[in-house]
């Protein structure tokens, strides 16, 4: 749900049960704006991640980087094309989303790794690199020596 903070009142509602036809409906784990205020994307629990136009409230895509429960989505703040996401199939997954309103793949690549659960993944404020908590009971900080 989005909210005018200044009213107090909802305007608007994201679901998973809005996506197309023969789409998986699932919980909604995390949720994320780019900083343009046009994209919205959710991490789903069953492994999806669905990106959302905030001008209508209308589902643009859905990619399914995951193998397993996606527990954070986050936008880089200078790339709004650039999604970092957190599973719990333990992985870290950086994602490619320029093409996301063509039929072009979206690619996806793993960038971390933990042993256990991946809880959520934080992008650095002024650099290329994050960090990610994860069940395994560690705190990674990674530096991506270039971006997709």
């Amino acid at each position: 749900r989005f909210w005018d903070l200044r009213t107090n009142k909802q305007v608007g509602v994201l679901s998973s049960s809005t996506v197309e036809p023969n789409t998986i409906r699932s919980a909604v784990a995390s949720v994320c704006t780019d900083r343009r205020g046009i994209l919205a994307t959710a991490g789903l629990e069953d492994s999806s991640i669905q990106f959302y136009d905030l001008r209508n409230y209308s589902v643009v895509r859905t990619i399914q980087p995951h193998t397993s429960d996606c527990r954070s989505v986050r936008f880089k703040d200078d790339h709004h094309s650039e999604i970092l996401s957190a599973s719990y199939d333990r992985t870290v997954v950086l994602s490619n989303v320029l093409g996301l309103s063509t039929a072009e793949p979206i690619e996806c690549q793993v960038v971390g790794r933990h042993s256990d659960k991946v809880i959520q993944a934080r992008w650095h404020p002024s650099d290329s690199a994050f960090i990610s908590t994860s069940a395994d009971r560690t705190a990674k900080l990674w530096v991506l020596a270039s971006t997709l």
